[in-house]
């Protein structure tokens, strides 16, 4: 599988985090989707089927968890990769988010945007 082939959905209220997520992983050769909300997300999960989405936990309306447990409803969304990035540190929300199917759950403060994409690459076995 060719790297360009690979679509992640960026899922972030935030227009700089949001542009920033989306720019350093177009420029790493990935298709990239955006969405601003949950609700978003799902529309666009569900019809894109993206390989991975990175997903905010404090999105307005629908929040991050919540959109988790909602596309984990759908067949098409069961087996997506979510990698949750948040500011929000609280022991509760993150072995929820694990358990409603996200695979790790990253502190923003605590991870470049290098970092991000290097950890994406790790699931992706690429460099």
């Amino acid at each position: 599988m060719e790297k360009d082939s690979l679509h992640i959905l960026v899922v972030e209220d935030d227009d700089l985090m949001r542009d920033e997520l989306s720019h350093t992983f177009a420029q790493a050769g990935y298709g990239v989707s955006v969405a601003k909300t949950g609700e978003e997300a799902i529309v666009i999960a569900l019809k894109q089927h993206p390989e991975l989405i990175l997903l905010d936990v404090l999105l307005p309306r629908m929040g991050g968890l919540e959109m988790l447990k909602e596309l984990r409803l759908h067949e098409e969304g069961k087996n997506i990769p979510i990698l949750i990035l948040s500011n929000l540190k609280n022991d509760g929300v993150i072995a929820e988010a694990i358990e409603a199917g996200g695979y790790d759950y990253l502190l923003k403060a605590d991870w470049s945007l290098d970092d991000v994409l290097k950890k994406v690459n790790e699931k992706f076995n690429r460099p």
